[in-house]
């Protein structure tokens, strides 16, 4: 969802502390605040619509490691950049994506 307040954009931001999460239609970002491995599932590209974004960030203040990264899947068979999962690790790494509204997820 979009708000305009004050002539401004303000968007749905979630603050994830849970180590698996289901991304919702309504959800624009995604801060991350757990430092374990994380999964976090997209929403349908169908629901979500074409041209819907979505930004999924890391806010823990420390490295994080490949065995405590941030899993990113589409729903069901549905791709990111023609890929089932996309990982974020490293330091204070970020996502974002775009659905074309049918079948998939891409990078940009």
């Amino acid at each position: 969802s979009v708000s305009i307040v004050s002539g401004g954009l303000r968007q749905h931001y979630y603050s994830l502390s849970a180590t698996t999460y289901t991304i919702n239609a309504y959800d624009s970002i995604i801060g991350v605040g757990n430092t374990s491995a994380v999964s976090i599932t997209l929403p349908a590209a169908q629901t979500a619509g074409a041209g819907k974004t979505l930004v999924i960030k890391d806010e823990t203040s420390s490295t994080r490691s490949e065995v405590n990264r941030i899993a990113v899947s589409g729903s069901g068979s549905q791709t990111i950049d023609n890929g089932a999962t996309y990982s974020l690790s490293g330091d204070n790494p970020a996502l974002t994506v775009y659905s074309n509204g049918v079948d998939k997820w891409f990078i940009y």
